[in-house]
């Protein structure tokens, strides 16, 4: 099979949306874990380009995480992933005093073992971080909501954004309630896509305010839901807003998520 173009980019959340932040002129700073070889060398001269302060470790053990992206004609893509050394940060490296520097925490997709310092780096950074307003956001990613969800739950008390696609909000759903049954089954209503029908996922069923509604009840204060072209959904204590996706011509869809958080 040939290939006709190959390139090397930096990829990876917490590296994507630290420059995200940083070009929209916030002060940024991100952790993450590499290897130690050249892959992880140039990940931290990306971020010290970007003039974003890395906090990072470095694995003896395992190499940098990296990717084989496969795009396809539809702009969407497969995406082969060797997580490595990101599966291996602990407990340890993510000192409690990383948050006194900062006015919020932005995680991004913790997987496997590391998900479940998930409540615990929520709970620092709503104790550590001083500000009246938001200092807690997660986006998880799909891996999270597939292998273990029991650390998000226990961490909803502290997040006051979460960020979830409408995949990962139906993954969500059915890890929060396995038996839900919607009470609006035949809905239809004047409103954007994914207000006006009941969604299945698996065994049960749901509205977009049924979902809603069962966040809230674990303490989520902003709840934000993104369906790809059609646009967000964004559920605050008091009301449900919507904005359509704006008008482009779509190149590739890799890292979209993290530039929307």
């Amino acid at each position: 099979i040939t290939v006709n173009h190959l390139r090397y980019a930096i990829g990876g959340g917490a590296t994507n949306s630290a420059v995200s932040f940083a070009r929209l002129g916030c002060h940024a700073a991100t952790f993450f874990k590499t290897g130690n070889d050249t892959a992880g060398k140039k990940i931290i001269d990306a971020m010290h380009a970007e003039h974003i302060t890395v906090h990072h470790a470095v694995s003896k053990d395992l190499p940098t995480g990296t990717s084989f992206i496969l795009p396809s004609p539809h702009h969407d893509r497969i995406i082969f992933t060797y997580r490595g050394a990101n599966n291996a940060i602990t407990q340890q490296e993510l000192s409690d005093h990383l948050f006194d520097q900062y006015e919020c925490v932005y995680i991004t997709s913790l997987s496997e073992q590391v998900g479940t310092l998930l409540p615990n780096l929520t709970h620092n950074a709503q104790k550590k971080i001083v500000n009246n307003g938001i200092k807690v956001v997660v986006n998880p990613g799909t891996s999270q909501l597939q292998q273990n969800t029991k650390p998000l739950k226990q961490a909803l008390t502290n997040i006051d954004v979460l960020i979830m696609n409408a995949e990962e909000m139906a993954l969500f759903m059915e890890s929060l309630n396995p038996h839900f049954q919607s009470k609006k089954i035949g809905l239809v209503i004047d409103g954007p896509p994914l207000m006006q029908k009941v969604l299945i996922q698996n065994q049960i069923s749901f509205t977009l305010h049924e979902y809603f509604h069962e966040i809230a009840q674990g303490g989520i204060k902003y709840a934000v839901v993104t369906n790809g072209k059609d646009g967000v959904y964004v559920a605050t204590p008091n009301h449900l807003y919507y904005h359509p996706s704006l008008p482009v011509i779509a190149i590739n869809a890799v890292g979209a998520g993290d530039a929307f958080g």
